[in-house]
């Protein structure tokens, strides 16, 4: 994946709304110097995310071959069990057999001595002998028989109980091999992640105020996806654009060097450059105001054409919120963010003078600290 950058330096102005009959080549070298560095910036950042994202789905491939291995073993004692158990049923079904085979030959025997006794009364006597001895043989043959299949029985549970420990035993080393392998990758995530920790840090706004920004956008507050002590935000080099760009609902909170916090709401899809924004549902809000006003404060708009402006990466501003030179609220790039200024005009500020920063255009603030959070 690479960004493309136009070659043509007076298509740029052209599409950024300044007519010119031509530009000095040493200013179309300059340009193009810069937008060369930017556009290489791009491209490895984006081969960079790339090999992550790849390095990802081979950790999560491996993970799943894992846990089909694990499932294989399962099924291969499920397989043991139910062979065992089906010998157990042939031995079963053997023993009958011979115990069966063994009572008819007794009874023939039986019908042959009681022939032969009809046939000669004085051999009654032995026969009869012969035939309890017979019926001992069967009785010690049905013992034998049974005593084998109680130890065929206990053979079979001590094996059963061995395959079981030993499948255990792997399955226990293969889950504990899958956990440390799944901390490791998680650790490694973070490590290669640290700086992202800080998205997720809202210390610069307190819970009363998070519970506000909630209230009054009936959203729940998401990920800081741009934080201005992280994210660079200098001219011809600002993310700024990049992280806010096509987003929705999107919170900006300003706090500068006097101890104000405010900022704006944009509740549309952020989809230009260099062009004011409509939007109907669009705010601004003081947080904190150095003991101006008594509490937490919502301005709606007035001028819903003019709700949001986002500069281009070589202007000097940043971004803006409200209509007229500047907006009601102008921050410029951090090189140049003493020339940030306030202006109330295009929201209704309720009949209170100096609301957001506390002075206002032709007078200056400076930002210490901008994040934008989007809510969900």
């Amino acid at each position: 994946m690479e960004y493309q950058q136009s070659d043509n330096i007076s298509n740029i102005f052209t599409h950024a709304g300044i007519e010119i009959v031509g530009v000095p080549s040493r200013v179309e070298i300059l340009i193009s110097k810069y937008l060369n560095k930017f556009t290489e910036d791009i491209n490895k950042r984006l081969d960079r995310y790339e090999r992550r994202l790849c390095e990802l789905q081979k950790k999560v491939n491996e993970m799943d071959i894992t846990i089909m291995m694990l499932y294989t073993k399962n099924e291969i004692i499920e397989k043991l069990k139910e062979e065992l158990q089906a010998l157990e049923v042939k031995n079963e079904t053997f023993i009958d057999e011979q115990i069966r085979i063994e009572k008819e030959q007794t009874k023939e025997e039986n019908e042959f001595i009681n022939k032969r006794l009809k046939e000669n009364g004085s051999q009654i006597e032995t026969n009869t002998t012969n035939i309890g001895c017979l019926n001992v043989m069967v009785e010690d043959i049905v013992k034998e028989i049974q005593t084998k299949n109680g130890n065929k029985e206990i053979v079979r549970g001590l094996v059963v109980e061995e395959i079981r420990k030993e499948y255990l035993l792997r399955a226990e080393k293969q889950i504990k091999h899958s956990k440390e392998f799944r901390d490791k990758t998680i650790n490694n995530i973070n490590i290669q992640d640290s700086i992202e920790i800080k998205r997720y840090d809202y210390k610069i706004i307190k819970g009363t105020q998070i519970n506000k920004l909630e209230e009054w956008t009936s959203r729940k507050v998401g990920n800081i996806i741009f934080d201005s002590e992280i994210d660079n935000w200098d001219k011809d080099k600002s993310v700024f654009n990049q992280k806010i760009i096509n987003k929705e609902h999107i919170i900006i909170i300003i706090e500068d060097t006097n101890g104000n916090k405010f900022g704006g709401y944009v509740n549309v899809k952020i989809d230009k450059v260099r062009d004011f924004i409509y939007d109907p549902n669009s705010f601004l809000f003081s947080l904190e105001s150095n003991g101006r006003i008594d509490e937490m404060m919502k301005f709606d708009i007035n001028d819903q054409q003019h709700a949001f402006y986002l500069c281009n990466s070589i202007n000097g501003c940043l971004f803006g919120f409200g209509g007229g030179y500047e907006g009601d609220i102008c921050v410029y790039k951090e090189n140049n963010k003493t020339q940030s200024s306030c202006k109330q005009r295009s929201f209704s500020y309720k009949g209170i003078t100096n609301a957001l920063c506390g002075k206002q255009n032709p007078e200056r603030f400076t930002p210490q600290r901008i994040i934008v959070i989007e809510m969900k």
